[in-house]
């Protein structure tokens, strides 16, 4: 267990939430108790495709829950020993089992349409033109918005994914609108925070509590829309689009939503069924950030 506590404080050193360091401990600790169970070694230098193959046969529940247990140790070998084992299994999954929602260019549209305020605009904008996730658009602060560049704090994977993403005009002028709201805000001047909204009885709602607001307000405004949409189907509309823009390079679209794995991009973030029209990608793509 040693290399997995070693591990976990690598995680939090470079900024992984307490949240997210129960959850790996939890992910590991069920492959320790399945690998033990069946006589392999539970050392991650020793591990091998055959112990990932019984992971999949012997872990218990659902498939996406084996699945997420067997990415978490295929992590730790691959910081312990600098490999990875996962990916070279060709391993099938059935990914019928998880609804994943896309929406059009033009859905998206309406969703800019029904915005109420710049408030919500800027979600759409940070989503749809960005990816942003909603974590990373929450993290947001008001020096990492440059004239040519938002610096994106990610999800803490290696170093952190702190990433200076270029921006475009139509993303610039937004946020311009969105500040020039904001500044009407009063208090707003002494919040570092990019996103804020006001409490009823003064000041302005907890970084925690606009874990929740962000994407209640996405789903309110694309039910207003007639959309079936949220945080992830925007970001599910930026990354199709940059694989169709980018001639299908999977590497690009990749980087641009911060994953570090391309299988993740791949099952989870590109639409296969649309082909995009050029007139309707030439577009949307004048509005997105590559």
């Amino acid at each position: 267990m040693s290399r997995i506590n070693d591990y976990l404080e690598f995680l939090k050193a470079h900024g992984r939430t307490d949240k997210t360091i129960k959850d790996y401990r939890l992910k590991l600790s069920q492959a320790v108790k399945a690998l033990e169970a069946g006589g392999y070694s539970t050392d991650p230098t020793e591990t091998d495709g055959d112990a990932f193959l019984y992971l999949r046969r012997a872990i218990p529940g659902k498939e996406e829950t084996v699945r997420q247990i067997m990415k978490a140790w295929d992590r730790l070998v691959e910081w312990t020993t600098g490999r990875k084992i996962l990916p070279t299994l060709g391993l099938l999954w059935n990914r019928k089992q998880v609804r994943r929602t896309f929406i059009s260019p033009e859905q998206y549209a309406g969703m800019m349409k029904a915005a109420r305020d710049p408030f919500e605009r800027v979600l759409l904008v940070l989503g749809g033109m960005m990816g942003c996730r909603r974590i990373e658009m929450i993290r947001l602060r008001m020096e990492d918005v440059g004239e040519n560049t938002v610096t994106i704090r990610g999800k803490g994977h290696q170093d952190g994914l702190i990433i200076p993403q270029p921006i475009n005009g139509t993303v610039r002028e937004e946020l311009r609108a969105y500040m020039a709201w904001r500044a009407t805000l009063p208090g707003s001047e002494h919040d570092p925070r990019l996103l804020i909204l006001p409490r009823r009885y003064g000041g302005f709602l907890s970084e925690s509590t606009m874990e929740y607001t962000v994407p209640r307000k996405i789903k309110s405004l694309a039910r207003r829309a007639g959309v079936d949409a949220s945080t992830h189907t925007l970001r599910r509309l930026f990354g199709t689009t940059i694989y169709s823009a980018t001639d299908h390079d999977l590497a690009a679209t990749a980087r641009l939503l911060r994953h570090a794995d391309i299988a993740t991009t791949v099952e989870c973030y590109i639409e296969p069924s649309r082909n995009l029209d050029t007139q309707t990608l030439d577009t949307l793509c004048d509005m997105l950030t590559f």
